[in-house]
């Protein structure tokens, strides 16, 4: 029997532990000192593409998407985690300007941007062919509830090495704040996103931490349930908001099939708490996302004295931002028996199943045999490789 532990409990720890469990002697057991999709897994958008990542994440993204519409179809994600195909659009909308009101979004079927915005640009992004959504956090909970996995609320503190083996773990100390205890594993997973680089360097050695550089950026968010008579259309627009006597913004807004809408804003710089039940809002953060959101459509997104629209969630999460010399998401082996999956950006929703799937492969099979992730390793960062002429 093989021990595995996975430190982090959001989407990529979970899908690790999910594919895992395809396996018939694997023990695997969870440890998040928060719980389960507490940080970006539980608050992200869900905003997924087939065809939007860099050349060097292609493979896994392509992979990824595939593996969102399986999951999607065996586990009923049409409604239990509001999969769906959407059309993603590019506009800049103008408030407050002399101009007369423009539609150029009613030509993809928007209906639910006010007539008297003025939509001086409108581009697709996306259609339904290779653009997604889903709504995150109940997703990782079918994965959760489907995996073999023991979630332990608990934060890592140290990793046993074997003296005679490559230096691999044979047991990590954990604690919940009031006691100590030893769990004992053959392999560590480190999937905790914005935090990666601050547990790497507590845990792993300084050659381990110096290529497992993965910080942080917070991003606020509302969820707004409009009035019921109000349907949404199937859109995931990407605004530049030109208010008159205002600085630009550019806030994001996904209509969810629920009936409700995520909206969010630009990352700010407030430093990352210890803990992702830590994380603070800024009050004013949130008051300008509802002058954006009420700004676009009134009379599905106002949350003023009298209005209909419900305010299911005002929060703030941290995006996993890699701090080293690539822009790349980090997933692969580290050390023997180390290994990681983290620094996403904003794509780890989407590349989160794929992630787990090449996790549980080299795991399991000693290498990633789904995707090609050979410029996303460790050892890429060690040993960048010429980049491909190719791109998009």
């Amino acid at each position: 029997m093989k021990n595995i532990l996975i430190v982090g409990a959001g989407i990529v720890g979970v899908s690790t532990a999910f594919y895992l469990s395809e396996s018939d002697d694997i023990n695997i057991t969870l440890i998040d000192s928060s719980g389960l999709a507490s940080g970006a897994s539980g608050k992200a958008g869900g905003f997924i593409a087939a065809d939007w990542n860099g050349p060097d994440s292609n493979s896994l993204s392509q992979l990824s998407w595939r593996i969102h519409q399986e999951l999607a179809e065996k586990f009923n994600g049409y409604q239990t985690w509001g999969y769906r195909r959407v059309t993603a659009l590019n506009l800049t909308a103008e408030i407050g300007h002399r101009k007369c009101p423009q539609f150029e979004h009613k030509k993809f079927g928007t209906n639910w941007v006010d007539p008297n915005v003025i939509v001086s640009s409108c581009d697709l992004l996306g259609s339904p062919n290779n653009c997604a959504q889903v709504t995150p956090k109940p997703l990782v909970e079918i994965l959760f509830q489907n995996s073999k996995a023991n979630l332990v609320k608990a934060h890592l503190k140290s990793i046993i090495r074997s003296t005679d083996n490559d230096n691999r773990p044979r047991a990590v100390i954990v604690t919940d704040g009031e006691k100590d205890w030893e769990i004992v594993c053959d392999d560590v997973v480190f999937a905790t996103g914005p935090w990666t680089g601050n547990v790497a360097q507590s845990v792993l050695s300084k050659d381990e931490a110096n290529v497992t550089r993965v910080g942080g950026q917070r991003i606020h968010s509302l969820i707004l349930r409009p009035p019921t008579q109000l349907e949404m259309s199937a859109h995931c627009l990407f605004v530049q908001l030109l208010i008159r006597g205002h600085a630009p913004s550019e806030p994001e807004f996904f209509a969810r099939p629920d009936g409700t809408a995520f909206i969010c804003g630009s990352a700010d710089e407030e430093p990352i708490p210890s803990k992702a039940n830590q994380v603070k809002i800024d009050s004013n953060s949130i008051t300008e996302l509802k002058k954006a959101a009420s700004s676009i459509s009134p009379q599905h997104f106002s949350t003023f004295e009298g209005s209909l629209t419900e305010v299911i969630a005002e929060q703030a999460c941290y995006m996993p931002i890699p701090t080293g010399s690539s822009s790349n998401p980090l997933i692969g082996t580290i050390s023997p028996g180390i290994h990681v999956g983290a620094g996403h950006s904003v794509w780890g929703i989407l590349l989160g199943p794929g992630t787990g799937k090449v996790l549980a492969e080299i795991i399991t099979q000693g290498k990633a045999i789904s995707a090609d992730i050979s410029r996303l390793t460790p050892d890429a960062i060690k040993n960048p490789k010429p980049q491909n002429d190719l791109y998009f």
